[in-house]
């Protein structure tokens, strides 16, 4: 799906107030396995920058994760995007991120915004 076809001409121009993403981080290790807890949680991203688009903002965090599906089977403008668990070979422990994309204006993400996303990233969706 094209940026044109779900927003407009202008993928730069945002009549809503453009985005900004936040980022959390879950750490495992195999001893906080056992006990069925993080070793680690915290923000890796607690305000990102201010983007025009979702294009601008898809671009700067496509790289950051291997992101594999949203927060739910039939994700809302509230839900979130998890990724894949990297291990750290030298520690053994798996890292994992959540990715929370927000709307400037405090409105939850449309239906396609979310179609968007998830066609960019390439997220199953419903």
């Amino acid at each position: 799906m094209s940026w044109s076809s779900v927003f407009g001409s202008n993928p730069r121009a945002n009549p809503r107030g453009g985005y900004y993403y936040k980022m959390t981080y879950e750490i495992v290790t195999e001893e906080s396995a056992a006990e069925g807890d993080f070793e680690e949680t915290g923000w890796e991203e607690e305000r990102s920058d201010d983007y025009q688009s979702l294009h601008e903002l898809l671009e700067d965090v496509s790289h950051k994760a291997n992101w594999l599906e949203w927060s739910s089977s039939h994700p809302t403008g509230n839900d979130w995007i998890t990724s894949e668990a990297d291990q750290d070979y030298r520690t053994g422990a798996y890292t994992s991120y959540g990715l929370f994309i927000k709307r400037n204006d405090g409105q939850p993400l449309s239906r396609r915004e979310i179609v968007y996303i998830s066609d960019e990233l390439g997220l199953s969706y419903r």
